[in-house]
């Protein structure tokens, strides 16, 4: 998962709109990377300072978060599971239609007979070993 700001806080009414961010443009695709990876990481932690800044300003002097956090405590909650949509739904069930009905050993038994992969393998203490007739 891609770290983005925006899914930290939203601008509050009245704060200055945040600047367009080095992680939000990376969001766009592979092309978007900036070729020097320090500036990149630089910028996304200078990103992730000014997130916790605006979470830190949202809170209030008497919000019981601070009494827990001088205690060193931090409760996080479980979260509940999203139902899942209708087309995962859909999905699964047309990629379950393409698998073959098979168990994985079979499959990697067929494969090797045909491929004959496992010959690059050999036994540390009996080089010379070979299964046959599988």
């Amino acid at each position: 998962m891609r770290f983005s700001p925006s899914l930290i806080s939203q601008p509050r009414v009245g704060a200055p709109t945040p600047r367009r961010s080095v992680a939000s443009s990376a969001s766009s695709g592979p092309s978007a990377l900036p070729t020097d990876a320090d500036a990149f990481i630089e910028q996304l932690a200078e990103d992730l300072d000014d997130a916790y800044q605006r979470s830190r300003e949202g809170l209030t002097e008497e919000h019981a978060i601070h009494a827990l956090a001088a205690r060193g405590e931090l409760p996080v909650d479980r979260l509940d599971a999203l139902p899942e949509p209708a087309s995962l739904t859909t999905l699964r069930a047309s990629v379950d239609s393409l698998m073959p009905p098979a168990d994985l050993p079979d499959l990697v038994l067929e494969i090797a007979a045909k491929t004959e992969f496992l010959q690059a393998f050999t036994n540390d203490h009996e080089p010379n070993a070979q299964l046959h007739d599988l």
